[in-house]
């Protein structure tokens, strides 16, 4: 019992960090790093200027290690779409050689299949279209502390506007390709 409760702890744990966007090599970079009797802490930050948390952390003797959420998202989205065409390419594929009974199992899992490409393809749309509203209302924002700004500051809040726009371009374009292709894959 005690082997399965911690095996469950620990599958609960890596399934919430893969929600908050810890990948793998992200944690496995952690870990390399991390001695016996201290502790992580995995945290969402947007932050516009990294010497603040770096210099406190430094102070508090600890270390930051950084990924882009949206980097992770975007990967895990993307893994999970090729893995999911993959899947649906060999049960048809195995469906064209089937018969008889085989062949309706074979045909409950291609439609098992299609509809979770659908309803990953209705995340990347839903995904895009939150996506968009965030950067819509970051931009707002920026654009509103720039205009109350003079100089350096002006400079900066208007660069960051410059990146977030570019960020948003990025991440879009991924979002819609991963939309393309689940649709293409579900209309072959």
């Amino acid at each position: 019992m005690a082997v399965g409760a911690a095996a469950g702890t620990l599958c609960g744990s890596l399934a919430d960090l893969s929600n908050v966007g810890a990948d793998a090599d992200f944690l496995d970079e952690v870990a390399q790093s991390l001695r016996p009797g201290k502790a992580a802490i995995v945290d969402e930050v947007e932050e516009q200027w990294v010497i603040p948390v770096d210099s406190r952390m430094e102070d508090l003797g600890g270390t930051v290690y950084r990924r882009w959420r949206s980097d992770v998202v975007d990967a895990q989205f993307e893994r999970e779409i090729a893995a999911l065409n993959a899947e649906l390419d060999q049960l048809e594929a195995e469906l064209r050689d089937a018969t008889g009974q085989a062949k309706a199992k074979l045909q409950a899992k291609v439609d098992a299949a299609k509809q979770r490409l659908e309803s990953t393809k209705n995340l990347a749309k839903s995904r895009a279209e939150s996506f968009k509203k965030e950067a819509d209302a970051k931009i707002k924002l920026l654009k509103e502390q720039a205009a109350k700004a003079h100089g350096d500051m002006k400079a900066r809040l208007e660069k960051r506007v410059a990146e977030v726009k570019a960020d948003y371009d990025a991440r879009s374009s991924k979002l819609s390709q991963a939309w393309k292709l689940t649709k293409e894959a579900l209309t072959v």
